[in-house]
């Protein structure tokens, strides 16, 4: 299964840690890798002040379904611009590999293919740089 980032990640995003390693087994919601963004908050540092400053936040993305890491598509310090596949997922009984986020991972659970937010094309695509 390929492994996308969901569309709701504030893109653009630096890989800072990758949790797991190929051929590791990985549960369903176990965490993969740990994401920095830049977003713009407001701040009232005194009374009746507004001031927008833009801080650095990070945040971790989990494993949607359970399988074995096949192969990583991002490296440390990737810049992601979108919700590009980022991993790879095998699933042991289907013997398909599903990508998610750039995330390769062998997985034996997946329901359904509607499961996958991503096109043919994608697949493709995908299937040609592994």
């Amino acid at each position: 299964m390929i492994i996308k980032l969901p569309k709701s990640v504030r893109f653009p995003i630096t890989i800072t840690e990758l949790l797991r390693h190929p051929n590791d087994d990985v549960a369903r919601l176990d965490p993969l890798l740990v994401y920095t963004y830049k977003t713009k908050i407001m701040e009232y540092p005194e009374y009746g002040v507004e001031v927008e400053v833009e801080k650095e936040l990070s945040s971790q993305f989990d494993a949607p379904v359970a399988g074995k890491l096949a192969k990583w598509l991002v490296k440390l310090g990737t810049v992601v611009e979108n919700n590009r596949f980022v991993s790879g997922l095998y699933r042991e009984k289907e013997g398909s590999l599903w990508l998610t986020g750039g995330l390769v991972l062998r997985s034996s659970r997946l329901k359904s293919p509607a499961h996958m937010r991503f096109n043919s094309r994608d697949c493709v695509r995908c299937a040609a740089r592994i």
